[in-house]
């Protein structure tokens, strides 16, 4: 066994060895591994990203969407290649095709189109600029296929869909671009069926972007090409631009919840992790190609949330979308590790008029892959066969746990979001030397974490194998038979490509190896070819249009590769736990798997959490989501690009970045720590206490999602959890008074042992409880220094979370069993009247009590019988006669609900 020894913590004693062999328990020596600068990772702040927090958080403002906008525009920095040349654009992102004839691509513009683009920024309101923009583009290239001329050309069509999208918590975009196939119907948005978007801003300041100093003319405020006299026609605030010049805060700070940032500094972070870092503190002004103006970071969250909605619920490696302010425009190309972005388009002009045609024109012969779509993925039709066995199959789960979303209540309806008709794609996928495979999924249902475009957009999904669809109940022959019959567990997602990092297909590969318990089982899995990141490519062109201490900033270094797994394996989450008992021992579970990946596979895990954790129908602890660890012997390399986990449940540690808030290592104890955090999440969200709701909120919102900015954009929290800690160590009723015997002994517990890493007896204290020892005085076992000594101790021991954890399992109580109401079905009636016929007393049903009530009339009194539903279906089944049903056959409880809450509740 191994365990790591904090560098801010004092010295443990070594740990101690079993000599029972088990994979928690090796008969190897056991060794102590210290962090060193040769191990260490390169350590700096945690950042709160859109995507890694809002699952958890119960901050009510981030629903506002013009906070999110601007969470968006903060977290994404340093992702933006700004001032690339419309025409180089084109050539690079939307090449043209070598059957595209030269008649198309010579395609001449009527006069009366460029008119009615001119026109456009003449027009106020921003409404009124729709009218003139769909006059100019609107069957452009082509109005109908007849008119292509045997070119390889798609027929699309513009429109104000401004109904909103009711799949996407009803957010709509100003204008959408559409094939003439998938034109939504009713003036609706639909994201998944866009190809490109439209956003439009009445006035120059709402420009996202500044150009790079090269293309700036002399005297344009903060970089733009626009003069003086074009800025004040737009009604631009002097004030904003002097301030943004000089780094100063914009005019308004908005903030949400107890946070307290400030938008015009923010951090920089690392698509390979949900939550990243920065390597180096910066400023406002540092970040190139970024307007700090607040309307122009507001348009570029907005246009960064719509891309990264529609890179979601259409599986895309990218995206182009359009920006238009006053009379200047934009292309933008967007994936996964960034965006390109145009210089602007002064579309009124000679020399820029014709762009945005021949983007449209170009746009038009490219094949859908080129466009951006997933050659892997296609949607079938609801009468595929396939498709027709993967239904038959998922409705034996609540329609959330497609989505691996099965929760308490339902994720879609708590967000707002209308669920599609039943939609399912085939995915194609060859990895390695393996034999192609094909499954039907759900298509993507919005959540709040995919509007974050820079991230690794992580879908989770069921998994019809169709290889059953033509051997129903054979074995595959081209992978394990799945235990769930033809359904697996899909995840999709995009890692970074590093010397510095391994696939997860690999590590489930060394986790199978090393037989470490409580994770799953991989059938098929890995890289998908073609579905690889290209922003970084114009990288090094276009940064070095800033100095050296200006390009260190930008995040694009290493592309992204879409990775795909399918796991033998379908759980729930772990907020549906049954009872108290199964949550505890799920924890023990998934801890246990924690540290034998740590001690048999030198693999830290480093991102333990409430959706990380899952409950198997055995009602085991599964960890699953090893694409983010650490593995600390791989080829020489220990370091891992950024430091990883989510915020609610990171440790005060990482929290709080260490004594000088940078030098932080992620450690075993963090993972341990985290499992705690988790424990009490979900027992103030699900289990019965005394806390008002009221409090409640307060309390969760302190615990999990407090967090200040400081000048240089570093983000820390966990200030709240430092208080908690000590005092749920000495009285964890403080924190809530649980009504499930023994749990409050099991948090007090648990915190006792994890704040000696944080807080320890005064040295004062100390030195005279030694003297006192000294001078022959006996050892006092209630004394804070033997507590102290008592607590490091156990803390040495690697197995004493998950030991901790199962012991107070097994002392916690199960709940009284409820059983199902009995209602009366044709099969029950008869039952009953041929009871009451042997039996010669009347029967009656109490519908709450689920028992059958025997009416009796004993020496002129009537009494009744109690006779439990158990005990009658046994006297029926002597007797040969059917027994009762406890719900009618029509009514039963779905297979989904039965598997999600087969246990009593205690929620």
């Amino acid at each position: 066994m191994a365990d790591i020894v904090d560098s801010n913590t004092a010295p443990r004693t070594p740990d101690t060895a079993d000599t029972t062999p088990s994979p928690a328990n090796p008969t190897t020596p056991p060794q102590t591994h210290t962090w060193n600068d040769a191990n260490a990772q390169n350590q700096t702040p945690v950042v709160r990203k859109v995507a890694g927090t809002d699952r958890f958080s119960v901050d009510d403002e981030r629903r506002i969407m013009k906070q999110q906008y601007i969470r968006v525009a903060e977290e994404t920095q340093g992702h933006y290649l700004v001032g690339m040349d419309p025409e180089e654009f084109m050539q690079t992102f939307l090449p043209w095709n070598a059957d595209t004839p030269a008649a198309y691509r010579t395609k001449s513009i009527p006069e009366e189109r460029l008119r009615d683009l001119h026109s456009m920024a003449c027009k106020k309101p921003e409404k009124a600029m729709y009218g003139a923009f769909t006059a100019a583009l609107q069957g452009w290239p082509i109005e109908k296929k007849e008119e292509a001329n045997g070119a390889n050309v798609i027929v699309t069509k513009f429109g104000e869909y401004r109904k909103p999208d009711g799949e996407c918590r009803n957010l709509a975009v100003d204008m959408g671009h559409y094939t003439e196939d998938n034109l939504p119907a009713k003036n609706a948005t639909v994201h998944r069926l866009m190809e490109t978007n439209v956003e439009f801003k009445p006035s120059a300041s709402d420009d996202p972007f500044v150009d790079p100093p090269e293309t700036t003319t002399a005297g344009a405020p903060i970089g733009n090409s626009d003069t003086v006299s074009e800025v004040e026609e737009d009604n631009v605030n002097y004030d904003s631009f002097a301030d943004a010049a000089a780094g100063a805060p914009p005019l308004s700070q908005p903030s949400s919840g107890y946070s307290s940032p400030s938008i015009s500094t923010g951090a920089a972070v690392s698509s390979s992790a949900e939550s990243a870092v920065l390597d180096v503190p910066i400023t406002a002004n540092d970040w190139p190609g970024e307007s700090k103006l607040v309307h122009g970071k507001e348009t570029r969250g907005q246009i960064a949330s719509y891309a990264g909605i529609t890179m979601f619920l259409s599986y895309r490696k990218h995206f182009m979308s359009v920006v238009v302010f006053g009379r200047f425009a934009r292309l933008i190309f967007w994936d996964r590790r960034g965006a390109v972005v145009s210089r602007r388009i002064k579309y009124q002009e000679t020399d820029g008029e014709k762009t945005l045609f021949k983007f449209y024109l170009r746009f038009s012969q490219l094949t859908a892959e080129q466009r951006g779509y997933d050659p892997t993925v296609v949607e079938v039709p609801p009468t595929d066969p396939d498709a027709e066995a993967a239904l038959v199959q998922f409705k034996k789960y609540d329609r959330d746990m497609w989505h691996c979303n099965a929760q308490m209540r339902s994720c879609t309806e708590a967000m707002g979001v209308t669920l599609p008709e039943d939609r399912f794609l085939r995915m194609t996928v060859k990895f390695g030397n393996s034999a192609e495979r094909s499954f039907i999924v759900p298509a993507p249902v919005f959540e709040d974490t995919c509007i974050s475009p820079f991230s690794r957009s992580t879908r989770r999904s069921l998994a019809y194998d169709c290889a059953f669809t033509s051997n129903p109940g054979k074995d595959c022959q081209q992978s394990k038979k799945s235990k769930h019959d033809s359904l697996l567990f899909m995840k999709d997602y995009w890692r970074e490509e590093s010397l510095r990092t391994r696939p997860e297909a690999e590590i489930y590969d060394i986790l199978a190896e090393k037989k470490v318990p409580h994770v799953a089982t991989m059938v098929v899995g890995g890289d998908v070819e073609g579905m690889r990141t290209k922003t970084h490519e114009p990288h090094l062109q276009l940064s070095s249009a800033y100095p050296p201490t200006i390009r260190k900033y930008f995040r694009l270094e290493n592309p992204l590769q879409c990775h795909r797994l399918f796991l033998d394996t379908i759980a729930r989450d772990l907020s549906a736990f049954g009872n108290c008992k199964v949550l505890v021992n799920c924890i023990a579970d998934a801890m246990e798997a924690a540290q034998c990946a740590f001690d048999l596979a030198r693999i830290l895990h480093r991102d333990i959490s409430s959706g990380n954790i899952m409950i198997t129908p055995t009602h085991e602890g599964l960890v699953i989501d090893w694409d983010l660890c650490l593995v600390l012997d791989f080829e020489g390399h220990t370091h891992r690009p950024g430091r990883t986990g989510t915020w609610q449940f990171m440790s005060i540690n990482l929290l709080q970045g260490g004594k000088d808030k940078q030098s932080v290592v992620h450690t075993l104890d963090d993972d341990r720590e985290s499992a705690f955090w988790v424990l009490v999440y979900v027992a103030l969200r699900y289990l019965k206490h005394d806390m008002p709701s009221n409090d409640l909120y307060d309390r969760l919102l302190l615990l999990f999602d407090h967090h200040t900015v400081d000048a240089f954009g570093r983000q820390t929290g966990g200030h709240q959890k430092t208080l908690e800690l000590p005092i749920c160590a000495e009285d964890s009723c403080d924190l809530a008074k649980f009504n499930v015997p023994g749990f409050n002994d099991l948090l007090a517990d648990l915190a006792g042992v994890l704040v000696v890493r944080y807080k320890q007896p005064s040295s004062s204290v100390t030195s005279r409880y030694e003297a006192r020892l000294a001078a022959g005085g006996d050892a006092v076992a209630d004394h804070p220094v033997e507590i102290y000594k008592a607590r490091l101790e156990r803390r040495a021991n690697p197995r004493w979370l998950y030991e901790t954890l199962r012991h107070h399992a097994s002392l916690i109580p199960l709940p009284a069993q409820r059983s199902p109401p009995v209602t009366e079905d044709a099969s029950s009636r008869k039952a009953k009247r041929r009871l009451e016929e042997v039996t010669s007393h009347p029967i009656t049903y109490d519908f709450h009590e689920n028992i059958l009530l025997s009416a009796k009339v004993e020496n002129g009194t009537k009494r009744l019988k109690t006779i439990s539903l158990k005990h009658m279906n046994e006297r029926l089944e002597g007797m040969g006669a059917r027994s009762f049903n406890s719900r009618p056959a029509e009514d039963k409880e779905p297979e989904s609900k039965r598997l999600k809450l087969d246990e009593s509740d205690e929620s």
